[in-house]
């Protein structure tokens, strides 16, 4: 009975972390999960038209007639494929979304992930693309929200609480120091 319950378990903790994404399953489905960005980028030719999902951070965006090409630095992905660490960057990430972006909510250093279909890449190394490049039709976007502000130093609110509601930090409690 133990056993079972177990396995029951287990199961269900699988299908939950397999669940923990931003992409569709649909598109997961079709996804080789153990291909990595470098690999691709070293051998563009063999990655033409395969289906890849990739992260990283806004650098630029370029509004077209017909479509809105990213630049991305990309980065690997973690939990819910959201990105990473930047120093683990592997390259740039040029993503081609058939539509308009507003640059102004795709700002620079916004985490991107994007699912879609390689078109070209390289290792970089020449005159237009200087760095590790690959290139993305995008299938799907999702753009993760920013993090909340850090709230300002107040040194007010540090300390023992009586020093934060009654005293300045500075003062002893129990002497009177007259108005500043």
């Amino acid at each position: 009975m133990m056993r079972l319950i177990y396995r029951i378990a287990l199961v269900c903790l699988a299908a939950a972390l397999c669940a923990c994404s931003v992409m569709s399953s649909q598109l997961r489905e079709q996804v080789d999960q153990t291909i990595a960005y470098q690999d691709l980028v070293q051998n563009p030719a063999a990655s033409i038209g395969r289906k890849v999902i990739f992260g990283g951070y806004v650098l630029e965006v370029t509004n077209l007639t017909d479509k809105t090409i990213l630049m991305l630095l990309q980065a690997p992905l973690g939990f819910q494929d959201e990105p990473g660490s930047r120093d683990k960057s592997g390259g740039r990430l040029i993503v081609e979304y058939p539509g308009f972006l507003d640059p102004a909510i795709y700002a620079e250093d916004r985490k991107v992930t994007v699912g879609g279909r390689v078109l070209d890449g390289g290792p970089g190394g020449n005159d237009a693309a200087p760095y590790p490049f690959l290139r993305v039709a995008a299938a799907e976007l999702h753009l993760w929200p920013q993090p909340a502000p850090e709230p300002p130093y107040d040194p007010w609110w540090y300390g023992p609480p009586y020093y934060r509601y009654h005293h300045h930090h500075w003062r002893h409690p129990h002497h009177w120091y007259g108005p500043w």
